[in-house]
């Protein structure tokens, strides 16, 4: 019987052998929780509401820190950089989290014009680019947008990849023995196999067969046998591979059962140690600690209670007794020591009516936890529902496999053997990618630069350069170098701002000059392989057919809004609008946006009588959408100074123009936008800009830009359905996700409640809350509400 030794009691030993063995424990445990914090690195995952998205719409996501091995990482990075990319690798949208404010939660805005197929969303840090860039996450979206029932299937390397990894890293003679092998194309996607085992003397000695992943079972002898591996995919050539060869003086750990309360181990050894009753040491290694502590001698059994460990993946390790490592097990294990209670305010519910979740978190003393959280709330016929928290997926995915295992997780079983090919030197991609970052690029924060020269182009060098922000009462200060080069960094601002610039030397000379803003240019990232996994084809058929999520995207979003703007117009007519009596006609004019004190020019003309924004583009009431549905398309015409701009965004156009530097604007809609012709169709908005910037506050500003910050917080879309017009109104909400809050709190009784609406789909919906706890704890749990 082994010695055992559970590190979360006091144990008291006896002097002699037991002495003896607990200091080689010890020595052990303090080398091996040394080495997991010197190997420790940060990684980032995302967790979204789904996988599949129409265009015109947003990605909610949520980002996790977490650790490669369970150590603590303390980590100095600032700035999580999450890019959505095509096929191609280019990058078509790209959000920045002030990671050093704890900013963890945010949205990805589809473009409507994005052409239909799957897309890369990944995340990354200075640290992971620049260290380990195969640790970078990376998970496949699928983006809607011709609006027919194809999927846009991607193309699959047919050359097969078989990986194999013995149990306990030996194979033993004459005890039964496990090798779980994994088949994949170059891009990781499970591929159908059979085959068998053969010895030199072309004995059969196992078959087997599966998908992805699976076990072989055979039981070896040492004596003049060899084996070998013939595996197969349908329509590919038989591949052999040789196991590695019997030894006589090794060492197994390998796990004999796998049940909800316990996880049985058994020690074996080979031929020449085994008769010597050689002694071995067994340590678990979880969360950078040591869980689990055994020593015993000969082969031996060993039971441990799964609610003594803690969850996720535990490395166990087998010693000699010199100390040497000669095999290692890495299992999973479920055990979350919170539980989250779900409750509704009703058994079930029917079409666009209100639903309230109470969410409360225990500990197993049923005390309060505090924690922050994401609840996702889905069609349960439309989004597969997750089997368990997206940073264990991650985890259970950096294997040297480079399998895609989704689709695997679902069983304790498979979660095992995908525990077998977790490596302590794995990573979550195949291969390295090719990473190309500029040598001038900021990695610690936003940063804004440019240059400066006078009008003949000559660079202003030495010269003070002033950025004041907008609407705010602070300066930043920089000088040019002799290129006329500035830069102002660790800025701090979300989404985009206007900052005023001048140079005072120059200017109390009146002297004319220009200053020009230099665009960043980001790491760019190249794949040597897709990477982009197309296994849920039968959930996004199930998408398509209903065309999914298209009441949030569009017209009609559009005609929603609208209906519920008249309704509220209605019911305040006879009420005052401080702001809107400035605005009471369509022209605003320049003592007007004086008044406004308005950050930006797109703010001041949402102001105007029916100017809305819908899905980050400004629209005027009354627009048309071409049959392809694009929101760019109901955007109206912008003219400025006479002069008929084809701008790709209204409002990034409308705010390149400082306040200070407008006349008036003035709003056309319906018949009188016609004098425009037929780019006038969805109205028009007319700018005259001033020659002079007018002098605000005394700033004496002189150039405006507008830079991009990080990530601003934005509000998730439903149906105002608290407005009776849009609760009546005759359309198919067949959204997929019903309700999205990346970043909800307990307060101090561990509770919080969130509320939103149903759809008009008769399908169940799956609640779906995951993040952590105060401590650093994984908490999980789906949640079914029943429609009626």
């Amino acid at each position: 019987m082994p010695n055992k030794v559970l590190c979360v009691l006091t144990v008291v030993l006896s002097f002699g052998a037991r002495s003896h063995s607990q200091q080689i424990l010890e020595q052990l445990a303090s080398k091996l929780t040394t080495d997991y914090a010197d190997n420790a690195k940060e990684l980032i995952v995302l967790q979204t509401d789904k996988p599949i998205y129409q265009a015109g719409t947003e990605i909610w996501f949520r980002a996790y820190s977490i650790s490669s091995n369970g150590s603590p990482v303390e980590s100095k990075d600032k700035v999580i950089y999450v890019e959505l990319a095509n096929d191609k690798d280019s990058v078509v949208e790209r959000v920045l989290l002030d990671k050093a404010a704890l900013q963890y939660n945010g949205s990805v805005a589809i473009q409507t014009d994005l052409k239909e197929g799957f897309y890369q969303l990944r995340a990354y840090t200075k640290t992971i680019l620049q260290r380990s860039p195969a640790d970078m996450f990376v998970s496949s979206v699928y983006i809607m947008s011709d609006g027919s029932n194809e999927v846009k299937n991607l193309q699959t390397s047919i050359e097969p990849i078989f990986k194999f990894y013995p149990e306990g890293e030996n194979v033993m003679n004459g005890v039964p023995s496990a090798i779980v092998f994994t088949a994949t194309d170059n891009d990781g996607r499970p591929l159908d196999v059979s085959g068998s085992v053969k010895d030199n003397f072309k004995n059969e000695v196992a078959t087997f067969s599966g998908n992805g992943i699976g076990k072989i079972v055979f039981e070896p002898y040492s004596k003049d046998r060899t084996y070998k591996v013939y595996i197969k995919t349908p329509g590919s050539a038989e591949q052999i591979h040789s196991l590695p060869a019997i030894k006589t003086g090794a060492f197994q750990l390998s796990l004999q059962k796998h049940t909800k309360d316990e996880f049985v181990f058994r020690v074996a050894l080979g031929d020449s140690v085994y008769n010597k009753k050689a002694s071995s040491y067994l340590l678990g290694i979880a969360g950078g600690k040591i869980c689990y502590a055994a020593s015993g001698s000969a082969m031996y059994m060993v039971n441990i209670p799964v609610s003594s460990l803690p969850h996720g993946i535990i490395d166990f390790y087998l010693f000699d007794q010199n100390s040497e490592l000669k095999s290692k097990r890495t299992v999973f294990n479920e055990n979350h020591t919170s539980t989250i209670n779900i409750t509704t305010d009703k058994p079930g519910y029917g079409s666009r009516q209100k639903a309230k979740l109470d969410i409360g978190i225990l500990d197993n003393a049923g005390q309060p936890v505090k924690a922050v959280f994401s609840v996702a709330v889905t069609d349960k016929n439309l989004v597969n529902e997750k089997p368990m928290h997206d940073a264990d997926v991650y985890l259970l995915a950096r294997n040297s496999s480079g399998l895609l295992i989704e689709r695997f997780i679902n069983n304790a079983e498979s979660k095992d053997m995908l525990a077998m090919t977790v490596t302590g030197n794995g990573q979550f991609l195949r291969n390295d990618p090719e990473v190309k970052i500029p040598e001038t690029f900021y990695w610690d924060g936003l940063e804004i630069k440019g240059r400066v020269a006078d009008k003949q182009h000559i660079p202003l060098s030495n010269q003070i350069i002033v950025l004041v922000p907008d609407q705010e009462n602070a300066t930043l200060n920089d000088s040019t170098d002799s290129k006329g080069a500035y830069a102002f960094r660790d800025m701090g601002f979300y989404g985009k701002k206007s900052f005023h610039v001048m140079l005072p030397s120059v200017y109390d000379k009146q002297l004319k000059y220009e200053i020009l803003e230099e665009p960043t240019i980001y790491p760019v990232i190249k794949f040597n392989s897709s990477y982009l996994d197309n296994h849920s084809l039968a959930e996004l058929s199930n998408f398509k057919r209903i065309y999914a999520d298209s009441s949030v995207a569009g017209v009609t979003k559009i005609n929603l809004q609208q209906l519920a703007m008249q309704e509220e117009t209605g019911n305040k007519k006879n009420k005052s609008l401080k702001k809107n009596d400035l605005l009471s006609g369509r022209r605003i004019t320049a003592e007007q946006l004086d008044k406004l004190s308005l950050s930006n020019t797109a703010d001041a003309v949402k102001m105007l009588p029916g100017v809305m924004m819908m899905g980050g583009r400004l629209t005027i009431r009354g627009g048309l959408m071409t049959p392809m549905g694009n929101l760019s398309d109901i955007e109206p015409l912008l003219v400025v100074d006479g002069v008929q701009t084809r701008a790709g965004s209204v409002v990034d156009y409308l705010n390149s123009i400082p306040p200070s530097n407008i006349e008036y604007i003035e709003v056309y809609m319906g018949p009188e936008a016609s004098q425009f012709g037929t780019r006038g169709a969805n109205g028009a908005i007319v700018v005259k800009t001033s020659n002079q910037i007018r002098d605000r506050k005394n700033d004496k500003e002189v150039q405006t830009i507008v830079a991009s910050g990080f990530y601003k917080d934005q509000n998730f879309y439903q149906p105002p359905y608290d407005s009776y017009a849009v609760r009546e109104a005759t359309f198919n909400d067949n959204r997929a996700t019903i309700y999205w809050n990346g970043e909800v709190i307990t307060d101090s009784t561990g509770k919080a409640s969130v509320s939103f609406y149903t759809a008009d789909l008769k399908n169940d919906y799956t609640v779906t809350v995951q993040g952590i706890t105060e401590k650093g704890e994984l908490i999980f749990r789906t949640y079914t509400i029943k429609r009626k």
